[in-house]
């Protein structure tokens, strides 16, 4: 999950990627089920644009990392309307959507307002607190781990 989140705060939110994890080494990650997966629950989860700008443009990095025109074979929409329905002005019908989702092998969950309300804010990877070690003075070994 922590490379979907990067991948999130790289693609979607446009955040400067790190050194260690340039774009160029986030994008082949998302040709992953597990990683892809996370992220456009990411996508889902943190957009709140009326027209799910943000999750569509996390499915078209997804189609971009497995490649274009075997997912166009495999979904049975053509290439260029892929693009067209995942672009910023597209206008993608449920139908088309549903058999995106489905080639994925991707499922989407309806959650009420308490959901959303509830959900923390969205922190970056690199921005998280490591834990804290404490150690006996004299030993080597960390006798316990708390979690900040």
């Amino acid at each position: 999950e922590m490379a979907a989140a990067e991948c999130y705060a790289v693609f979607i939110r446009r955040e400067k990627p790190t050194r260690t994890r340039p774009k160029r080494l986030l994008l082949p990650e998302l040709a992953n089920p597990e990683s892809y997966g996370a992220f456009l629950k990411l996508c889902l989860e943190y957009d709140d644009t009326l027209t799910l700008r943000h999750f569509r443009s996390g499915l078209l990095y997804v189609i971009r990392a497995i490649g274009p025109e075997p997912f166009a074979k495999r979904s049975g929409i053509h290439r260029v309307s892929l693009y067209r329905m995942l672009s910023g002005a597209g206008n993608p019908r449920l139908e088309g959507f549903m058999r995106v989702l489905k080639t994925l092998q991707v499922n989407v969950w309806i959650v009420d307002r308490d959901f959303i309300e509830r959900r923390g804010r969205f922190i970056r990877p690199k921005d998280m607190k490591p834990e804290k070690v404490f150690v006996k003075p004299g030993r080597k070994v960390p006798q316990r781990i708390i979690k900040l």
